[in-house]
């Protein structure tokens, strides 16, 4: 299993872990749920599953490296909280006490906040191997698996700089998302997508107000505009995660084409909801794909969300007359149409 990160600076920790699971020695074609379609080569991704847990609000667990054992783990941590307070003594006796946190094939996160701390703080374990990256001011990164150098030095090469007079929880966690977006957008236009045995979409968790929560909903939408015609905008992907019991639902609509794809937490064994297209958000990314008569030129990414939850959804599915569509909003259209028209200036 693949990658975790653990982004720190402005008082707002931010953990990402993507939903690739690779099996040693196997090499497969997967449907990935970022494109609706099969990777065009085979690749050592078996599946895909959450790779992040909070336990009682307080308590983000998140990890990589064999999947027995991490099963083990996940599992062993649930009982173990089942009838116990997350506190700072209960989580010492379980890393005291239990065997999978010494496996040298796994690395795990524990970050702990809750009522023991103060001012947003939060204590932090890492156990196993991580690369860590601490040279630029107000950025402090850990990441582990698969993936974690690619990850880390394009993390660094392109991660946003927050105005340090209005550091916020919202700007750290907006920060994270447009980072994720940049590795979506290059899995969907690569033609090797895997090969590294990670990907496959993220999860997104941070911590404010004494608790951990998860970026919920959250959309990718991909739009494509001729330089030539700018007001003219082109929907060709809307990619909705939304989470139920910590499960992940991607609703992936791409231009003649809707899958529903199901992602679990580990030992989840429940049955798949039923294909409910129908979905709705107020947090969007979009990757606004420019282009002339060649081809691509340029890749604009937007963040844009309505500002509270009396306003509008940013979009929502629709059934009419036997067709499957979204509705987008208009303030939003317009605010995508005048970043283009700004940056093309």
């Amino acid at each position: 299993m693949t990658l975790v990160s653990l982004i720190s600076g402005y008082g707002y920790p931010v953990i990402i872990s993507d939903r690739a699971v690779s099996t040693p020695g196997q090499l497969q074609k997967v449907v990935l749920p970022t494109t609706n379609r099969e990777t065009l080569t085979e690749t050592p991704v078996s599946e895909f599953n959450v790779k992040s847990l909070i336990v009682q609000d307080i308590l983000s667990v998140s990890f990589v490296g064999n999947f027995t054992i991490l099963e083990q783990g996940h599992s062993e941590i649930l009982d173990f909280f089942m009838h116990r307070s997350v506190t700072i003594a209960n989580l010492t006796e379980l890393l005291d006490t239990h065997e999978f946190v010494k496996s040298k094939d796994c690395a795990w996160l524990f970050v702990l906040g809750g009522p023991e701390f103060s001012n947003n703080q939060t204590q932090v374990i890492r156990i196993g191997n991580w690369i860590h990256y601490d040279e630029r001011h107000n950025l402090d990164v850990h990441s582990a698996g698969s993936g974690a150098r690619e990850w880390t030095e394009h993390l660094i090469e392109n991660i946003t700089k927050i105005e340090e007079t209005h550091p916020s929880v919202t700007l750290c966690k907006q920060r994270a998302l447009l980072i994720c977006m940049s590795f979506i957008a290059r899995e969907r236009a690569n033609t090797n997508q895997l090969m590294d045995g990670w990907g496959g979409g993220f999860d997104v968790i941070y911590y404010e107000g004494g608790r951990f929560h998860r970026i919920d909903p959250v959309a990718y939408i991909f739009w494509v505009v001729n330089i030539k015609t700018i007001d003219k905008f082109t929907v060709v992907a809307l990619i909705d995660n939304s989470y139920v019991n910590q499960n992940v639902i991607v609703r992936n609509l791409t231009i003649g084409e809707f899958k529903i794809h199901y992602i679990r937490q580990l030992n989840d064994r429940s049955i798949n909801p039923e294909n409910f297209p129908f979905c709705a958000s107020r947090d969007a990314i979009s990757c606004i794909h420019l282009i002339d008569d060649d081809g691509v030129i340029d890749d604009v990414v937007i963040l844009y969300r309505n500002p509270d939850d009396t306003s509008p959804a940013l979009y929502f599915t629709t059934f009419k007359d036997g067709k499957f569509g979204i509705q987008f909003d208009e303030l939003y259209i317009k605010a995508l149409k005048a970043s283009i028209k700004s940056y093309t200036q």
